[in-house]
């Protein structure tokens, strides 16, 4: 199993474990489940959007194709690392505000 595929089964675990926290103990601070549905979000995201841009556009290895896989791949990345800043700072702010 690569490192996509786990990315994917455990952003789905802890999806389906932030809402199971809602639904099964509403008592509970509201950090707690938001902050796995978050974290399940991003991981559930960025693997199932890496998976989907490798079949979309990596197949193409010829050398004309390379630097639009360069420019693809530092997109991606660029893109993945904004997206868990948003997501570290936004679960620092919850866990912050929602004392």
């Amino acid at each position: 199993m690569n490192l996509k595929t786990t990315s994917i089964i455990i952003g789905l675990l802890l999806l389906i474990a932030g809402i199971l926290l809602i639904v099964l103990k509403p008592e509970v601070l509201i950090a707690y489940p938001v902050a796995l549905i978050a974290a399940g979000g991003y991981l559930f995201a960025t693997g199932l959007a890496s998976t989907l841009l490798t079949r979309m556009y990596y197949k193409d290895t010829s050398e004309a194709a390379a630097p639009r896989n360069k420019l693809i791949r530092m997109i991606e990345m660029f893109a993945y690392s904004i997206m868990g800043i948003i997501m570290a700072i936004t679960i620092i702010l919850l866990f912050t505000v929602l004392k």
